[in-house]
């Protein structure tokens, strides 16, 4: 019987390594997903920045050589993902919206822009939500990154 509950044993604790190391795989994916979205954050038309709780706009930013800065500025390699502390306040949140791909056998260009992807960053803390294709995920971020976003639109 101590023989039964042994194998039984290793074979959850095998079942739970496993799990563990494909759930850590998928999330290394999902952060490197986003950051060769970076390449797509740049062909951004125009980022909006609000205020999170009044959601008045700040600012937009439109042109590409300051979508770029920004973009360059948000140092998505640096991100780590962390759970969002329960005490965590929106601050600012930033929209970055472009046109629809033209994709074959479409004649017609829509001139509209549509959301692509957002950030929201929070009060007095090195945290923010990034939320594109239907997948939110709360990161960790630099002291250089909050410090950028905190004034971006300001200028």
């Amino acid at each position: 019987m101590k023989k039964i509950l042994l194998a039984a044993g290793v074979i959850v604790l095998a079942a739970a390594v496993v799990l563990g190391v494909g759930l850590m795989l998928g999330t290394r994916q999902e952060i490197d997903n986003i950051a060769s979205y970076t390449e797509n954050m740049k062909k951004t038309q125009k980022i909006t920045v609000k205020d999170a709780e009044s959601l008045e706009e700040i600012a937009d930013i439109t042109g590409s050589e300051e979508i770029q800065d920004f973009v360059e500025h948000l140092d998505i390699a640096e991100w780590k993902l962390k759970d969002m502390p329960e005490n965590a306040e929106p601050s600012r949140e930033y929209s970055f919206s472009q046109q629809k791909t033209v994709t074959l056998g479409e004649t017609e260009k829509d001139d509209k822009i549509y959301p692509v992807c957002s950030i929201i960053t929070y009060k007095d803390m090195l945290y923010m939500t990034f939320s594109a294709g239907g997948m939110t995920m709360d990161f960790e971020i630099p002291k250089s990154v909050y410090d950028y976003l905190d004034t971006a639109g300001n200028r």
